[in-house]
């Protein structure tokens, strides 16, 4: 492929407006097109084009869905009137607005630029009932602009001119499998996987799945390409008024339902590489089947450069070198840290006590310890590490560069491990390394796990830690508790430890009711908080990328799938159920390793024959081994978080049988076909993982249980895109960042007609990196406990802090305000925020997220830039460093610092204002930033850069 040309499609893949091309030899450009409507025809008009216009039938049809064999007026087509509302003086705007016969209104504002016609659509359905519209029709005619004019000899001689994308190539038609048969014929339909078959256009039906959306042709003699693509798209079609159209999908309104819908018509030279890759920057949600492979390549590799610039653990292709693996590193004993006796623990004092032996609480004493506190760990079984040491294996993020100390530090380690293990370059080292380059971003096994989270606590003499042991008592006195009494699990000894303050790190907040600290359990009701996904709600679910992410262009991975609709007639009100728990078995398919998976005594097949969750292994992760997430039960865990752990056993028990009878169906039932029921067997348990425990995890994930009512909770509006600004709320007192969406499992069984799911969410569109305020680790009425895992999150906002990085990084930050605490003779309910922010920054903590600084680097501006980013000093995810600063910003800048100094800044204000300032255009000089900054070092001559704005400005309020 040409160079320049691949430099243009990744310039667009990365979020560039695709501009006015220049004419060969630097010609001037042509004349952007203009447009007219004509009863109801859309006229488009253009030097360039054959016989100086193109007619599109605006619209044909809207129809109804079960359409492939049905009457065309008789049923699928739907009445509707179009009025224009404006057309612009120059042609070049026109706003329209349909109006269907079951109420449905459709506002489309329709621009023509020089070489593309741009569509953008609202449908509103302000009625009572659900609309049958399902998708409408474009029709735009192309005789002329093919060559072949409007009444030639056949009705098909334009069609070796068109093309569509199938069998992962441009197909001039008629393509292969060119079908002839069906209730109208001759013509063409291309339905999409996720499109019901049963609702298309009732002409002949390709058998073939089209590659994308887009469909076009050539001009007469070759020079142009017109094409067009819409999103959402209902099919393809090639017709008989020698028309080709993408037919845009509505889906049936449901009652107050808004749909946005856009569209473009290209007519670019004929360079098809040139016009994919504008389509891919245009609709990258159609790239989930085989995409155009210059697109895809381009895609990627501009993903990847973004994701290798802040990668935790990166690692050059054209340098990694294997080495020679060693076999003893994998030999190495799991248990490193010395677990205390009982009595050595009872009646002693702590700084701080750790109850809870999870990823965050082993966070959060470990760096309480390094920063001069004793901290005891208590943990209620014998194994430390939560999850990540009990089958998760992945580490759950879609951000894959650093985010604090000790996370950098444990990752660090488990690479250095793979390496001496497996050696460098390796495919489970490339599988293993902490970076969104690819998905899932990070691996470890289970044992491995447990060993560097026992090595980080073996290395601090600070740290004592207490197994087999859990809260069953605590001493609250005023608005401190002064100590707990722990009980042997399984048994009935108590001792009881002192401390001067405690942290709740467990999965279950079982510190939370015996401190009397108001907590909840549960999804709230939608009116609570005003979040537009809380309460009961029956959701579906789109199984495509999510596109806003890779089209604004976020350092982040895109998740494969993103939320589907939901029933507007849910109840959304609040009751006690929890997202589903499962157990989250650790697989191998080496022969040598694996062992069976036993039949549970209580097996009862019945369970699984409809059953909707039948894999064993997903994904491929390092050293032959993968990870089940199946075998979940909503519903049945809804007792666990309040039970204690007499009452949480049976609850346990059931989780384990339901998830061994289903491997053992898998793998043995006659109703799974044999060649899948082959497949199955391949995976076992690994021989090498949980050995005194019969291979099987020592924990089932909890992914809810109870959530502190903190001194601010997280919502799904702190998750999602600010009003007026780039990125989410700011939070002056954020000590960490969400970058995994807001999720749930199902949390009952529930299902309504065309919505499968109680509770199911995946918000990927909805969800971007957020701030994480300290005030929702503080819990109300106790200032000397501190929540880092079951913080003060709505059910919805759970969904995006419940992730192991997430809470490694609470748990850090919430062990530097113990330290700090103790330091400055408070608590940590009483410590000074803005005290703790800059010392987090100031140790490459991330407290805000940004597409473009690597928080490791050698810059003296990160932590300035991290601290003014809680500030409102950045309105995007873009902290563009090596612009020059812009007047307008420096004068917000310099408001936003007498606010900081008078002490009534107002952060999201901060931001809007800054938002506004940068869509101006004047560049600042230096003289002018000393008049605004008196207090900044004197600049040399010429604009100021944002970098050196910024540690200047950091300098003046003593951040280093």
């Amino acid at each position: 492929m040409n160079p320049a040309l691949r430099r243009v499609g990744v310039a667009l893949l990365l979020g560039a407006a695709p501009g006015t091309p220049a004419a060969p030899g630097g010609a001037a450009v042509q004349p952007p097109l203009t447009l007219e409507r004509t009863n109801n025809w859309l006229v488009i008009r253009g030097a360039r084009l054959p016989g100086g216009e193109l007619r599109v039938n605006y619209l044909e049809a809207y129809c109804r869905a079960g359409s492939t064999d049905a009457d065309w007026t008789g049923h699928t087509v739907i009445p509707h009137r179009t009025e224009t509302l404006a057309r612009s003086p120059d042609g070049r705007i026109l706003k329209l607005r349909c109006t269907l016969a079951d109420g449905v209104t459709v506002n489309h504002r329709i621009e023509a630029k020089a070489d593309e016609i741009d569509f953008q659509l609202t449908a509103h359905n302000p009625g009572t009932v659900r609309s049958e519209a399902h998708w409408a029709q474009a029709c735009p005619r192309l005789g002329a602009f093919t060559g072949v004019g409007e009444n030639g000899a056949s009705i098909d001689d334009y069609l070796p001119k068109c093309f569509v994308f199938v069998g992962g190539k441009l197909q001039r038609m008629p393509t292969p499998d060119w079908a002839t048969e069906a209730r109208y014929t001759p013509g063409q339909v291309w339905c999409p996987a996720r499109v019901p078959r049963t609702d298309v256009n009732p002409r002949p039906l390709n058998p073939r799945v089209p590659d994308n959306g887009l469909i076009g042709c050539y001009s007469g003699d070759e020079s142009l390409v017109w094409a067009t693509a819409w999103e959402p798209y209902q099919e393809l079609f090639q017709g008989v008024a020698r028309c080709l159209h993408s037919d845009f999908r509505l889906g049936g309104l449901e009652p107050g339902g808004t749909r946005r819908i856009r569209g473009k018509m290209y007519i670019v030279p004929s360079d098809t590489d040139a016009l994919l890759k504008r389509y891919a920057a245009d609709f990258p949600e159609h790239f989930g089947g085989v995409p155009p492979a210059a697109a895809a390549a381009a895609t990627d590799e501009a993903r990847r450069r973004m994701a290798a610039a802040v990668a935790l653990s990166p690692l050059g292709r054209t340098n990694a070198v294997p080495s020679a693996p060693s076999p003893a590193a994998a030999r190495e004993p799991v248990r490193l840290a010395r677990a205390a006796k009982a009595a050595e623990v009872d009646g002693r004092s702590f700084d701080l006590v750790v109850v809870g032996g999870t990823p965050g609480g082993v966070a959060c004493a470990v760096r309480a310890a390094r920063e001069g506190c004793s901290a005891l760990l208590v943990q209620h079984n014998g194994h430390i590490g939560g999850m990540m040491a009990n089958g998760l294996m992945q580490w759950d993020a879609l951000y894959g560069g650093p985010r604090a100390p000790l996370f950098t530090e444990l990752l660090g380690v488990i690479e250095r491990h793979t390496i001496r293990t497996f050696g460098e370059g390796s495919r489970d080292h490339q599988t293993m390394r902490f970076t969104h380059e690819h998905y899932p971003i990070g691996w470890v096994e289970p044992h491995v796990a447990e060993r560097e989270f026992n090595r980080l606590v073996a290395a601090e003499t600070g740290v004592t830690l207490l197994l087999g042991h859990h809260p069953v008592a605590a001493d609250r006195d005023g608005a401190r508790l002064r100590g707990v009494t722990l009980r042997a699990t399984g048994g009935r000894d108590e001792i009881r430890v002192r401390g001067a303050m405690f942290a709740d790190a467990t999965y279950e907040g079982d510190l939370l009711p015996l401190a009397r600290v108001p907590y909840r359990v549960g999804r709230e009701a939608r009116d609570e908080f005003g979040e537009p996904h809380a309460g009961k709600v029956f959701c579906a679910i789109d199984h495509r990328p999510a596109a806003g992410v890779v089209r604004e262009g976020l350092n982040i991975r895109s998740y494969g799938s993103r939320q589907g609709s939901v029933d507007p007639t849910s109840p959304f009100t609040a009751d006690g159920a929890v997202q589903a728990y499962n157990f989250r078995f650790c697989t191998t398919c080496d022969p040598s390793n694996r062992v069976p998976f036993p039949k549970p005594a209580n097996y009862r097949r019945e369970e699984y024959v409809d059953y909707g969750r039948k894999s064993i292994a997903s994904n491929a992760g390092p050293n032959r081994k993968s990870h089940v997430n199946s075998p979940i039960l909503p519903g049945e865990n809804h007792g666990y978080p309040e039970a204690d752990w007499a009452g949480r056993e049976p609850i346990i028990r059931r989780h384990l049988d339901f998830a061994l009878g289903l491997m053992w169906f898998l793998q043995n039932d006659e109703s799974v076909p044999a060649a899948q029921r082959a497949e199955h067997r391949r995976w076992g348990l690994p021989a090498d993982e949980f050995p005194d425990n019969g291979h099987l995890p020592y924990e089932m994930y909890v992914r809810e249980a109870r959530r502190i009512t903190a001194r601010r909770m997280f919502t799904e509006h702190d998750g999602s895109l600010a009003p007026g600004l780039g990125r989410t709320p700011v939070h002056p007192d954020s000590v960490a960042i969400t970058d995994w969406y807001m999720d749930s499992h199902s949390c009952t069984t529930d299902s309504r007609p065309g919505y499968r799911y109680d509770g199911k969410l995946i918000l990927t569109e909805e969800s971007r990196p957020a701030q994480v305020p300290y005030r929702t680790l503080l819990p109300q009425g106790v200032d000397n406990l501190l929540v880092p895992v079951c913080m003060g999150a709505t059910h919805v906002a759970w969904g995006s802090v419940r992730l192991e990085p997430v809470w490694m990084q609470t748990g850090e930050a919430a062990g530097f305000a113990a330290a700090l605490a103790k330091r400055e003779g408070t608590v940590p309910g009483r410590l000074d925020p803005d005290l703790l922010v800059r010392t987090l920054a100031g140790r490459r903590h991330v407290v805000s997220f940004f597409n473009d600084v690597h928080p490791l680097g050698p810059e003296p501006w990160i932590p300035a830039a991290q601290v003014l980013a809680t500030r409102g000093f950045f309105h995007d995810y873009n902290a563009r460093m090596d612009e020059p600063l812009k007047a307008a910003t420096a004068r917000a800048w310099a408001d936003a610092l007498a606010e900081i100094r008078a002490g009534r800044s107002d952060p999201n204000a901060v931001a809007l204002t800054v938002a506004a300032a940068e869509s101006t255009g004047a560049i600042l000089e230096a003289e002018a930033f000393a008049t605004l900054f008196p207090g900044a070092d004197a600049a040399a001559p010429g604009p100021v850069l944002r970098r050196d704005a910024v540690l200047r400005i950091g300098a003046s309020l003593g951040l280093r």
